[in-house]
């Protein structure tokens, strides 16, 4: 799931929560309802955010396959 991989990318970056929020100019507030799945970062979001965590191509598309998936399940449920 997103959530847990945004988790494990910010901490393999060793940035801290504080210093994530800074780096991608979001509140505490919204970095954290990304990391416990009560938010979706728009596509353009979850870009600058593998950027800033440094995460390599295979990682990228990983999350970026998790985050259609949970489009889709967003969509279903609507």
């Amino acid at each position: 799931m997103l959530p847990d991989l945004l988790v494990i990318y910010s901490t393999s970056a060793g940035l801290g929560f504080s210093a994530a929020a800074r780096l991608l100019n979001v509140s505490q507030s919204t970095l954290w309802r990304y990391e416990q799945g009560k938010r979706l970062p728009s596509y353009d979001q979850l870009r600058m955010i593998l950027e800033a965590y440094r995460c390599p191509p295979s990682e990228c598309e990983r999350a970026e396959e998790a985050r259609r998936r949970a489009l889709e399940l967003q969509k279903a449920r609507t």
